[in-house]
């Protein structure tokens, strides 16, 4: 594979770099100063103007571009978008390590969309670097100063640019607002959003103490693949759970021929793509052939035609894991039915719910922040589903188990036809019919007691299963 930075190094001494690094200087300040250098868009710029807030909250002296030379710790918040930005990005860096050769400063830090895409060419490469951080990595950078992230600060910066102006940032977390979509509605892109180290080491933990063997899932309402840091949590749950199947849902925007080689060696199982084409009241399927070709094009595949309706789906070459892809956009979603997510897509098929649900006895769903909630229909961050939310994995000791247990109440309301309560009560997913047949399993499988209990679930475990699959 080809570096696209190669040509960016060629011009480098490394003899002079070595040499030199073993006489390297200190600088002795007595209080550390920060200078961050943004490059590329007005997005960098919102990014580096949080970590100075960030930096300050933390009683951190930082400055933005300063040309004073009073500071001893530089970032540098990189630009990798087009091949002019990566060769300032880069000049950048190499005068920055300089700088440090020679003694002026004492640290180099580098994040920003540049190190996001090429940190392990770039650690290659530029060692001199104290650490490389992806964009969603702030917790991390701050820990290089012993520094906390301070969540009350979500939403709050530090200001680089005159009193009567500022800029906007509104592309990260999941890059979509898809119509059918709570995002739509609901702010999950203005600030990183990053799950605690605690929350994710619980879960690892977890999965081990089961020994878990069945999927494990990335999905809802963030897009999975816009940090590559998820390549890194998939083996990770490859480690601890060795015989679990894991995939990824994902909207297939930062998918390419490269990156999806990556997922490939990583241990991945299953990756799931929904292509969205531009809403309409009709399904155009020539459009989404067009958008689906133009896709295969991207990340330099082929695929096999599976079906066109309701909507286009292929399964997409691969020797490694299996992959899907689905074109699809209102008009399809109106078709399945969509879901009301609990009652927040207005638009969707209204219900009074007082059919049963099985739901939380099939999975476990875990936010972003660790928060445990009913079902995937759930978000921890709507005023409207707090009651849906039963605890979070990390916080007080609450593990995987725990985590389980305590939907116990939930099961309980759910399992049985009648009224539904809280976010559940507009629910209209799987809503099974209220026949007498129905009825009489339903009841059946709430008497836990039953000797028929097992014999019916033994039976129906596979029709479940298979109807599952076919999906």
């Amino acid at each position: 594979m080809i570096d696209p930075c190669a040509k960016f190094y060629e011009n480098r001494n490394y003899k002079h770099v070595t040499f030199a690094l073993i006489f390297m200087k200190t600088k002795t300040i007595h209080r550390e100063k920060v200078n961050i250098i943004t490059l590329g868009c007005s997005k960098n710029m919102v990014d580096s103007e949080v970590l100075s807030g960030q930096l300050k909250a933390n009683e951190i002296n930082v400055v933005h571009e300063s040309n004073k030379k009073d500071h001893n710790i530089v970032i540098v918040n990189t630009c990798g978008f087009i091949e002019k930005a990566k060769e300032e990005s880069i000049n950048t860096i190499l005068q920055q390590v300089e700088l440090k050769r020679r003694g002026k400063l004492d640290k180099v830090y580098v994040t920003g969309c540049l190190s996001e895409r090429y940190k392990n060419n770039l650690e290659a490469e530029i060692p001199e670097v104290d650490a490389y951080f992806g964009t969603m990595e702030l917790p991390f950078l701050l820990k290089k100063f012993d520094a906390d992230y301070k969540a009350e600060l979500i939403g709050e910066r530090l200001l680089s640019t005159p009193q009567h102006y500022a800029y906007l940032k509104i592309s990260e977390g999941c890059n979509r607002t898809c119509s059918f979509c709570p995002n739509s509605l609901i702010d999950r892109i203005t600030e990183p959003k990053i799950m605690p180290e605690a929350t994710w080491s619980s879960i690892l933990t977890g999965l081990r103490e089961v020994r878990y063997n069945s999927a494990f899932v990335w999905s809802r309402y963030s897009e999975a693949l816009s940090e590559r840091r998820i390549l890194e949590r998939i083996r990770e749950v490859r480690d601890a759970a060795p015989a679990s199947h894991i995939c990824v849902n994902s909207n297939g925007d930062f998918l390419d021929g490269e990156y999806l080689e990556e997922l490939e060696k990583s241990g991945l199982d299953r990756l799931w793509i929904d292509l969205y084409i531009p809403d309409s009241k009709y399904y155009n399927l020539e459009e989404a052939k067009t958008y689906h070709k133009q896709f295969l094009a991207r990340i330099g595949r082929k695929s096999v035609l599976l079906d066109t309706s309701p909507e286009l789906t292929h399964r997409v070459q691969s020797k490694h894991m299996e992959i899907f892809t689905h074109v699809r956009n209102i008009a399809v979603m109106t078709a399945l039915d969509m879901s009301g997510r609990a009652g927040l897509i207005s638009f969707a098929r209204k219900t009074l719910r007082t059919a049963p649900c099985y739901a939380p006895y099939k999975h476990l769903v875990v936010d972003w922040d660790g928060s445990v909630v009913v079902c995937c229909e759930i978000r921890s961050d709507s005023p409207s589903h707090r009651e849906g939310v039963v605890g979070k994995i990390g916080v007080h000791g609450i593990g995987l188990v725990d985590a389980y247990v305590r939907l116990a109440e939930w099961r309980a309301s759910l399992r049985t036809y009648g009224p539904k309560k809280g976010p559940c009560a507009s629910c209209n997913v799987e809503e099974y019919p209220s026949t007498r047949m129905m009825r009489l399993l339903s009841n059946l499988l709430a008497e836990r007691e039953s000797p028929a209990v097992s014999i019916m679930k033994t039976g129906l475990w596979p029709i479940l299963r298979k109807r599952r699959r076919l999906k």
